[in-house]
């Protein structure tokens, strides 16, 4: 390797973006070294707050997505259940409701 690992981390972690554990497993140094190391780096403590902002904004839109796609689920299926019909009708079905139409309408003009 023709850098030395620390400026090799340093690109890594700050130009490239990678985490700790990414340039363990690239460079082979321990995530304790690289920790030190970025540590002693002033820049690191700004560039940490960066992406743990970064991070938090896309906590945060995941959780309103998740909000509003649970507001539609839950719609939809009040929809789907409060507008549902039996479709299961058999003779004595159709008979009764013919029965109780009679009665109704012959009660209509007996009362008019």
């Amino acid at each position: 390797m023709s850098k030395s690992w620390k400026e090799e981390c340093n690109k890594l972690f700050f130009d490239t973006g990678l985490s700790i554990k990414e340039i363990n497993e690239r460079l082979g140094v321990s995530k304790v070294s690289i920790s030190k190391h970025l540590n002693s780096n002033p820049d690191y403590k700004h560039e940490r707050l960066r992406r743990k902002e970064q991070n938090s904004d896309r906590k945060r839109y995941y959780r309103e997505y998740k909000k509003e796609y649970r507001k539609e689920k839950k719609a939809n299926e009040l929809k789907n259940t409060a507008f549902k019909i039996n479709y299961n009708v058999d003779a004595q079905d159709i008979k009764k409701e013919q029965r109780m139409a009679a009665i109704i309408l012959s009660r209509e003009r007996f009362f008019k």
